[in-house]
């Protein structure tokens, strides 16, 4: 009986450590899902602003299927986003979303159990804002890159008028950059 009074406090302290184990790799493991899906979403910003880019100056259709590609993913991300910021939250939509982007299952289904427990803290609704205003400058390409198409059917084409859309793609790129790190730096504060 003296063993059990002796033994009973540290095996609660085991098994209350083992939890908060459990719960912190958790918790690890749905911020590493969240970090996934920056990198896929920076990427595509990155790789839809350089193949504009080069569209505009070669006219490569390979190019211009780039972009096109990378737009449908941002789209993506920028679903999955509404869905997160639905009250509540529209797990199936965030899913089906962030699928679609190229993350892997196991990454979603972390950064969704993430999401549930944390979504509506404030740090991440402050990181949902910057990713919001990310997607919001990303959608100012699609008038660009129809003004390109038609800079493309010109003859003769203006340096003037390719100059003036590069440097507008050049100023976007630069625009959504500090947005993507606030996100990012938002997003590590609030799993830390």
């Amino acid at each position: 009986d003296s063993l059990l009074n002796l033994v009973w406090p540290f095996a609660i302290g085991f098994m209350l450590l083992t939890v908060i184990g459990i719960v912190g790799l958790e918790f690890v493991m749905g911020a590493r899902g969240f970090s996934a899906g920056e990198n896929i979403w920076a990427k595509t910003q990155k790789n839809a602003t350089f193949h504009l880019l080069r569209y505009l100056h070669s006219g490569d259709p390979d190019s211009a299927s780039a972009y096109e590609n990378a737009l449908r993913v941002q789209r993506y991300f920028s679903k999955a986003r509404e869905g997160a910021m639905n009250t509540p939250e529209d797990v199936q939509t965030i899913s089906d979303a962030l699928l679609a982007t190229g993350m892997t299952s196991d990454d979603i289904d972390k950064a969704v159990r993430l999401q549930r427990y944390f979504g509506r803290s404030a740090l991440f609704q402050e990181a949902y804002g910057f990713w919001h205003a990310a997607d919001k400058s990303f959608t100012e390409l699609e008038p660009i890159y129809q003004k390109i198409i038609d800079y493309r059917n010109m003859e003769p084409r203006s340096s003037e008028v390719r100059d003036a859309l590069a440097n507008q793609i050049a100023h976007l790129d630069r625009s959504m950059q500090p947005l993507e790190e606030l996100f990012a730096l938002k997003m590590g504060e609030a799993t830390h």
